[in-house]
């Protein structure tokens, strides 16, 4: 029997771009918020209380390095400067709360962290994206 050298998860090819790394993410946490209803949750068949813990603390991980992800993307959008195109924001941080509809103090502290990890912090942004870093 032959043997798969393929080290993603679930036997996939690795993912060919952003989008598609990005859509299969999404399907995933479609699948993970379905099994968080009360169906599941309540009742003789639910999780214990440890699994529910591992869960968060995994999730948490997870997210931790979405974020970081987040932050790599973010200055190399600012950079390229295509977001000035519109005319409708001043500073990238203005252009970024308009796009994701998230509050000035939620794009500020985006920006001011993707900053500070791409300038000061390489190696710390490079371990939130790996997620040896919490």
């Amino acid at each position: 029997m032959e043997q798969s050298t393929n080290d993603t998860t679930g036997g996939l090819p690795p993912a060919v771009s952003i989008e598609e790394a990005l859509a299969r993410i999404e399907d995933a946490v479609g699948e993970l918020a379905g099994l968080t209803g009360p169906e599941v949750l309540d009742g003789w068949d639910a999780p214990s209380v440890a699994r529910l813990v591992e869960a968060h603390t995994r999730a948490r991980r997870l997210t931790g390095r979405l974020d970081g992800v987040r932050y790599v993307l973010l200055p190399r959008i600012e950079a390229e400067g295509s977001w000035r195109s519109g005319g409708t924001a001043r500073t990238f941080t203005s252009w970024l709360r308009v796009r994701e509809g998230i509050s000035a103090a939620a794009a500020g502290k985006d920006m001011t962290m993707a900053r500070r990890l791409a300038t000061a912090l390489p190696v710390t942004r490079e371990r939130l994206v790996a997620g040896t870093l919490g």
